[in-house]
């Protein structure tokens, strides 16, 4: 009977003995992983991403603008490595669908190190259903404001175009670089405590901090001057078979500059697919121009107004 209760004895105490390990390993070793787990699991850290500001032109000579540029909600595709158990077989999936080679979308799914890559931005309508139909297990899709240029070529080298660099996106030349602070305005974030479903638990902390949409910058390259600038100038670099050329068109009286055009010229809905990104380049302000006989009627003017 006295074996019985010292095996016993010692079945509890190696008992408590492993449960006091534990405990100290879970509390003590190992608490802050799991105090980040458990953060995770009921917090909700979000950046509120502001809107980004339009870009106006003169409609007419009374002052009406309308957006040159402007922002539109398009989907992208992204993927949660971790997550996706048959990476081949998805990348297989999504490169049909997205038009991507089978390679390309692979690499991207093979990181396990990333909890988040995008795959495909600026789906069209057709892309999203696609991808919303397979139901594919770490493939999500999330709504983005992108920038859309209504007048495609319209002004290209004045405006500039707005591009990714690396997972995030600035202004690239023109009004779009140069005023890209303003126009890009102030993120605001959001922290609360949630629970299973995702909601905000009623009576817990929540911070909320307003996002600050970006400024809209208004020009005065009037749509009519612009429109015929660039066909002129169009017209006459093909007649001439010149390289390229250049043109600026103010209004004497009060120095407003009315058009600003180059050629070769793109398209900032498509920026990528140009060949020279020479085309980028707005010559009429980053290119030496040597006046030459043109600057011989100044020399006669002044000789005019002088006697």
């Amino acid at each position: 009977m006295k074996s019985r209760v010292y095996i016993l004895n010692f079945i509890i105490l190696s008992l408590t003995t492993i449960l006091v390990v534990r405990l100290f390993m879970l509390q003590v070793v190992n608490r802050t992983a799991f105090q980040a787990l458990a953060e995770n699991q009921h917090e909700l850290s979000q950046i509120l991403n502001p809107a980004r500001g339009q870009i106006f032109i003169q409609e007419n000579r009374e002052g009406r603008a309308v957006p040159a540029v402007t922002n539109i909600e398009k989907n992208l595709v992204y993927a949660v490595p971790p997550e996706i158990a048959d990476k081949e077989g998805t990348a297989v999936e999504l490169a049909k669908i997205l038009g991507l080679g089978k390679a390309e979308v692979l690499q991207k799914l093979i990181d396990e190190d990333r909890k988040w890559v995008a795959v495909k931005k600026e789906l069209s309508e057709n892309e999203t259903q696609a991808v919303e139909k397979l139901r594919l297990k770490g493939i999500y899709l999330q709504p983005d404001q992108f920038r859309f240029y209504p007048e495609n070529i319209f002004g290209s080298q004045v405006l500039g175009f707005y591009a990714y660099h690396g997972d995030s996106r600035s202004g690239r030349y023109g009004i779009e670089e140069y005023y890209d602070d303003l126009l890009t305005g102030t993120p605001g974030s959001l922290l609360l405590e949630k629970d299973l479903k995702g909601a905000w638990i009623t009576g817990s902390d929540r911070h909320y901090l307003a996002a600050e949409n970006g400024s809209d910058v208004y020009l005065t390259i009037d749509r009519a001057v612009q429109y015929q600038a660039e066909s002129i100038l169009k017209s006459s670099v093909e007649n001439f078979q010149a390289d390229d050329g250049s043109m600026v068109v103010m209004d004497p009286k009060s120095g407003k500059v009315l058009a600003v055009a180059s050629f070769p010229t793109f398209n900032p809905n498509s920026f990528g697919k140009v060949q020279d990104q020479g085309a980028y380049r707005n010559r009429a302000v980053s290119d030496a121009y040597e006046p030459g006989s043109v600057f011989k009627a100044i020399t006669m003017a002044a000789a005019l107004d002088s006697g």
